[in-house]
């Protein structure tokens, strides 16, 4: 690699094999789609995990579970919390002023994909949860990784396109 993955369709491939999303010890597309796929569920098990719905569910304990209870584990008060945490991400994601077409194109599905994932982020790691700035880091990322997605690939294999 010379530094020079710009406008190259790699960039975010180079970027997950460097930020240990993809493993290095392997090269082969199948075995790269296949490590995705595996990071994506565990990506989709952790946002029905994090991002509750506490009108969901049947048998509820309804002193401990609704809006005006003060239990610690009720969904609830896990839902507010959320909400405050999100309330915090989205006026930093609001904020976020980049010269890039990915941030103008859709700018409310961009701004949730980032409320997502910031929040998953933050409730994995709850003893760092969200900074202020982070969505900074989370940007270019994400518009690298949009970018590359629908550029052209030298070896014109569709399956690139998925990494």
């Amino acid at each position: 690699l010379t530094g020079r993955q710009r406008g190259s369709g790699i960039r975010s491939v180079s970027w997950k094999v460097f930020l240990g999303v993809l493993p290095s010890n392997t090269t082969s597309l199948a075995g790269w789609n296949a490590c995705l796929s595996e990071k994506r569920a565990e990506y989709d098990r952790l946002v029905q995990k994090f991002l509750i719905d506490p009108r969901g569910g049947g048998d509820e304990d309804l002193l401990k579970n609704n809006p005006l209870a003060q239990a610690e584990d009720s969904k609830w008060t896990k839902y507010f919390e959320l909400q405050e945490l999100q309330k915090c991400i989205s006026i930093d994601i609001e904020r976020l002023n980049f010269d890039d077409d990915y941030f103008t194109r859709d700018v409310e599905v961009v701004q949730g994909v980032m409320l997502r994932i910031l929040t998953v982020w933050a409730s994995i790691n709850t003893e760092v949860s969200y900074r202020q700035g982070m969505h900074e880091l989370l940007a270019p990322l994400l518009a690298v990784l949009d970018r590359d997605k629908s550029a052209p690939h030298a070896a014109g294999d569709g399956d690139a396109a998925e990494l």
